[in-house]
C-alpha cells in the first residue's frame, strides 16, 4: 500500500468553525468572575489567564508572520527539541510581558485578533502551499495551517475547560 500525499487528499474548509469557536470563547471569558481567571489548568504553568494570553499570542504572531510577512520573530531552529525549548521560552516571555494586562482588554483584543484572522483565512487559497516546520520538511497545502490553527484553539479551549471556570 502506497502512501498517501496531504494534497492528495483535497481540502477540508474549517474555516467556519473558527469564527463560531471564537465566538463561544468570547462569551465565556466575558462570563468569567476575577477568581475564575486565577484557576489553575491543565497546563499546569499556566492558569486561566496565562491560556487566553497565550490563544492572544498565537493570533497576533500568525498575522505577523503568514498575513504581513513579518519574520523577525520567528524560531529559525531547525532541530525538534531546540525548537520545542525555544518555543516554549518564547511563551513564557510573553506570558511574563502581557500578566498586567486586565481581562477586559484581552477579550477586547482577542475579539479584534478572530476577527483580523477571519478576513485573513477567507483570502486564503486552501490548495496554496505552506509550511509546518515540525510537521514536514516540504510544502504542505495552506489548509494544514488553518487545520493546526483550529486544533490548537481546541486544545488550549480543553486545557482551559478542564480548569473548572467553565
Amino acid at each position: 500500500m502506497g502512501s498517501v500525499k496531504l494534497r492528495d487528499l483535497g481540502p477540508r474548509d474549517v474555516r467556519s468553525y473558527l469564527k463560531e469557536e471564537r465566538s463561544e470563547l468570547l462569551q465565556l471569558l466575558s462570563s468569567l468572575t476575577a477568581e475564575e481567571w486565577m484557576l489553575p489548568t491543565a497546563a499546569a504553568e499556566w492558569n486561566v489567564k496565562g491560556v487566553v494570553l497565550h490563544l492572544l499570542d498565537d493570533d497576533l504572531g500568525w498575522l505577523s508572520r503568514l498575513r504581513d510577512r513579518e519574520l523577525s520573530g520567528r524560531l529559525d531552529v531547525h532541530e525538534y527539541r531546540s525548537f520545542v525549548d525555544a518555543l516554549n521560552a518564547k511563551n513564557q516571555r510573553w506570558i511574563l510581558g502581557t500578566w498586567g494586562l486586565s481581562p477586559r482588554v484581552i477579550i477586547d483584543l482577542l475579539e479584534w485578533s478572530g476577527n483580523e484572522m477571519d478576513r485573513w483565512w477567507a483570502t486564503i487559497d486552501l490548495m496554496d502551499s505552506g509550511g509546518v516546520n515540525w510537521a514536514s520538511d516540504g510544502e504542505v497545502p495552506r489548509t494544514l495551517d488553518i487545520a493546526i490553527q483550529v486544533r490548537a484553539g481546541s486544545f488550549d479551549f480543553w486545557e482551559f475547560s478542564s480548569s473548572g471556570a467553565c
